[in-house]
């Protein structure tokens, strides 16, 4: 794949689109599992379970939040993962699936995965939707507005098997970066009740593949836009387990502080994100050991098949449940309160 080919395809989709109404009961509700590209009864599985919640209630979509085939993404729209991986066990399901790429997709082993194949697929399949490498969508119901934006995480820290220099070298980074603060401080984004951004690698985990640091570039990349911008969730996958991971302040509370250039106190409010890891939805990692967090409540679970199921009750709250593809019980919630039902609070 050429450099050339790598611009022209991350310069992408740059607008948000279409909004999407779901309003049979006036809940939203999304899927989202990553991880899932491994073929065999745990697949199996979660797909089962999928299918039975999605039959029983209304569910706007899948996020799939990376390493959709294993071990080294796909050649072609018609390599046989297509099939045995994805449409052998989703393909009946009748939402639209709105992938992310992880880094088995780009390759693995010295074989260079195709990454454009998958966005081929939404030629293909029926209910693969893929419009770019990173996206953005407006979800809604009538009294709930949901922004929904979709990274590539791996382009962010590196492209491993199709060239030797970095993504900022590239000018990979840069591009996705500037759509992403276009996108996030946009009038559609900063106006919905939510704003979600699903991405492969997690930006906060306890597991054992973020214990090797190889999240640096995007704390120090999208941390700080996260926070800026008020986002209220970040999921992704990568380790393979489940966790929810939370402030231990009050996100309710605000403190005022003396400004050294005003003569009036400013008041400063704490960051609120919650990060949701589901990459547990095709294969487990145990970690040897967990690592706490300073200042964030953690829970995981590493021996458990599962995936999320979110539910956006009302526009100041929605809640993340765990989900065991095993016995399609819920084993966890999250509680999620809105970045503008907070403001609303101060």
């Amino acid at each position: 794949m050429t450099v050339l080919r790598i611009l022209s395809l991350f310069l992408g989709y740059r607008g948000i689109c279409a909004t999407i109404n779901l309003q049979e009961d006036g809940i939203l509700r999304f899927v989202t599992f990553g991880d899932s590209g491994t073929e065999g009864d745990a697949q199996s599985m979660t797909g089962s379970v999928l299918s039975s919640i999605v039959s029983t209630r209304p569910t706007a979509f899948v996020a799939m939040v990376g390493d959709n085939f294993y071990p080294c993404g796909i050649s072609s729209v018609s390599d046989r993962a297509v099939q045995s991986a994805f449409s052998d066990v989703f393909g009946n399901i009748p939402i639209p699936f709105h992938p992310v790429l992880g880094d088995n997709d780009y390759g693995d082993a010295g074989v260079v995965g195709n990454i454009s194949a998958q966005l081929d697929l939404s030629n293909v399949l029926q209910n693969w939707v893929m419009p770019s490498f990173f996206y953005s969508r407006i979800e809604s119901t009538p009294s709930v507005r949901l922004c929904t934006i979709y990274i590539d995480t791996q382009s962010l820290i590196s492209i491993p098997d199709v060239d030797s220099r970095t993504p900022a070298e590239l000018g990979v980074l840069e591009t996705q970066m500037e759509w992403l603060k276009t996108t996030l401080a946009s009038p559609e984004c900063q106006s919905s009740n939510f704003i979600v951004v699903f991405g492969h690698h997690p930006i906060k985990s306890t597991g054992k593949k973020h214990m090797k640091g190889k999240s640096g570039p995007l704390i120090e990349n999208l941390t700080p836009l996260f926070e800026m911008h008020r986002i209220d969730a970040y999921f992704s996958g990568h380790d393979h387990d489940l966790q929810a991971i939370a402030p231990i302040h009050d996100c309710s509370a605000a403190a005022e502080t003396e400004a050294a250039d005003s003569p009036s106190p400013q008041t400063e409010f704490p960051h609120c994100i919650s990060y949701i890891v589901s990459g547990a939805s095709s294969r487990l990692r145990r970690s040897p050991k967990e690592a706490p967090i300073p200042g964030y409540h953690t829970w995981a679970v590493r021996d458990v098949i599962g995936f999320t199921l979110t539910e956006v009750f009302s526009p100041h709250e929605m809640v993340t449940s765990f989900i065991s593809s095993a016995t399609g019980e819920t084993i966890h919630t999250h509680r999620i309160r809105s970045h503008l039902a907070l403001r609303e609070t101060r």
